[in-house]
């Protein structure tokens, strides 16, 4: 565990310079152009991004209140995104082997983070340092994949794939 102060300085940090890039991101899906896979991506790297913030906070403790709310208006967010991306054509970095299986990934997490409202405490003592590797990662991964998808334009689909492939590499490693 990378206990200490510049770890979380250094962990403000990369919150802050997440939530600037979705936020961003939000702004340019809704003013400018909407693009499905970014749509996804944003919500997504929101949402790992700040639940990999608030498990690091909580720790053994287990979710709180406001971690259920977030995690709520996330599914209501996915929710939503949903008949919008079937209507989106998937041209360019959007194909729909990219936009699903980033849908996918979120889906699954936010699964895992109902679930774990069950699991007992004594397993939260254990799961909150690798769910921190995960979401940390994930958002990482999630904004490298946005980043190709949006500068890279040979190799498409599969130049986005392999940041989130890598991504997974890590937390392999980590975990």
């Amino acid at each position: 565990v990378k206990e200490g102060d510049g770890h979380r300085r250094r962990g403000r940090l990369f919150i802050a310079a997440a939530l600037t890039v979705t936020g961003s991101a939000f702004v340019g899906l809704v003013l400018f152009r909407f693009l499905p896979l970014f749509a996804v991506l944003t919500l997504l790297v929101t949402y790992v991004s700040v639940g990999g913030w608030r498990v690091a906070g909580t720790r053994s403790a287990g979710p709180q209140r406001v971690d259920l709310a977030w995690t709520l208006m996330a599914i209501a967010a996915a929710g939503a995104l949903v008949p919008v991306l079937l209507a989106a054509p998937h041209v360019g970095s959007s194909r729909p082997v990219v936009v699903w299986s980033a849908l996918g990934a979120l889906g699954f997490i936010l699964a895992y983070d109902l679930v774990r409202w069950t699991l007992p405490r004594t397993w939260l003592r254990r799961l909150w340092v690798l769910e921190h590797i995960y979401k940390v990662v994930s958002a990482l991964s999630g904004m490298a994949s946005a980043f190709v998808g949006n500068v890279v334009e040979w190799g498409q689909p599969w130049s986005q794939v392999a940041p989130s492939a890598l991504g997974m590499l890590v937390i392999v490693y980590f975990v």
